[in-house]
């Protein structure tokens, strides 16, 4: 039972390890996007906007990239369909997870600003 409990937490930690280097390289890419267009522009409200674009781009370019090709072995078998559904998976969840935390958080929000409005009422 032990080794069993082991082998789950061993791949638990894999599989959060793949996900924060996932979303590792995404935040890179957008940062280094971003910082790019500062360097080059200085900061002005325009060029905050031009940041925000460059970010977004870097990721989609990134997610587009991160789309491994086919590659078969010797059998005819896709090599890299696992990685891919794999990494499909990861980002999907982070996204759920991302959404999830938004709706709390805007809940909560809204909870804090109707118990406002009762004190001060």
């Amino acid at each position: 039972m032990q080794k069993l409990h082991e082998e789950q937490a061993s791949l638990i930690l894999e599989g959060r390890t793949a996900d924060n280097e996932d979303e590792m390289m995404e935040v890179e890419a957008a940062v280094k996007a971003a910082m790019s267009v500062f360097n080059a522009r200085g900061n002005s409200a325009a060029t905050i906007d031009a940041a925000k674009s460059a970010a977004a781009a870097a990721l989609v370019a990134l997610k587009d990239q991160a789309n491994l090709p086919v590659k078969l072995d010797e059998f005819g078998r896709d090599i890299n369909l696992q990685k891919r559904m794999d990494m499909e998976k990861r980002a999907k969840a982070r996204q759920s997870r991302k959404t999830r935390f938004d709706s709390k958080r805007l809940s909560y929000m809204e909870v804090d600003s109707s118990d406002q409005k009762i004190e001060h009422g």
